[in-house]
């Protein structure tokens, strides 16, 4: 270490010996936290003044008497905390959309896996007859509800504005599609939440219910693609955090400690 050599064997700032110095300096190479600090041994008066020992114990979380050192943890434990938090939402956003996303789709979808394609259905009395599948169309209402209802309920509890924004984007326009809706046995309640009868949907005009729900311009589809965009908007921020949060080698860059070290001198 640089300027360590011109230090006698018999004096070293007021008494501490050669050996003393030895042990000293030795068990700093053994510590690659303390080694980054090295270059404080720069002023030798740090050890004498005893601001090196403050240092020390405030790194290793020793050092109880320092309000400066309570707060700048505290300040970094509700940092973490509340990135935590957010990621959480974040994640648990972008999976209710992209359910609501899928559900959607499987409704709007013309392929040849739609649900509207009629099929040849078995009657009660051995005859077939070419008809909608009732039982799968609504499988597929109920599967939608199920996940407008929580992606809605999600959406909104979020503090990101682009997603709480197109939470109310999807209410706005299941509000516009209610009167519709309601002809179906698709209702909307005080919540907002959707919720649909069996036996009204299935008494329903099919065709005029694949007419609203089924095709690039239809209320699913402008559904799904909402929810696809609230899904995306989640996903660029949680990398944009954990970005911020991590270093590329993996490391946990949060933490300040020149921030910590400059407090006390």
């Amino acid at each position: 270490m640089a300027g360590i050599s011109g230090i006698t064997n018999n004096t070293f700032f007021g008494g501490i010996n050669s050996q003393g110095a030895s042990t000293l300096f030795g068990s700093l190479g053994k510590t690659s936290g303390v080694n980054s600090l090295s270059s404080v041994l720069t002023d030798y008066k740090t050890i004498q003044t005893g601001n090196y020992g403050k240092l020390l114990k405030a790194y290793y979380g020793q050092d109880t008497n320092s309000p400066r050192t309570s707060s700048t943890a505290a300040k970094s434990l509700s940092k973490n905390k509340q990135s935590e938090t957010m990621k959480n939402s974040l994640s648990d956003t972008k999976y209710a959309m992209d359910k609501l996303s899928d559900a959607a789709s499987a409704l709007s979808s013309t392929g040849s896996d739609s649900l509207f394609n009629k099929k040849e259905i078995k009657q009660s009395d051995g005859s077939t007859r070419t008809d909608y599948d009732l039982d799968a169309i609504y499988k597929g209402v109920v599967k939608f509800v199920d996940s407008y209802n929580s992606a809605v309920s999600t959406a909104s509890k979020s503090d990101n504005r682009s997603i709480k924004n197109g939470a109310s984007s999807l209410s706005s326009t299941t509000e516009v599609m209610s009167k519709s809706l309601k002809n179906f046995g698709i209702t909307t309640d005080l919540d907002g939440k959707l919720t649909v009868d069996e036996d009204t949907f299935k008494n329903s005009d099919m065709d005029r219910f694949k007419t609203l729900m089924n095709g690039r311009q239809s209320y699913a589809s402008n559904v799904a693609q909402t929810a696809s965009r609230i899904s995306g908007t989640s996903s660029n921020k949680l990398s944009s955090l954990s970005a911020s949060t991590y270093g590329s080698q993996g490391g946990y860059s949060d933490t300040d400690f020149s921030s910590l070290f400059n407090s006390y001198f």
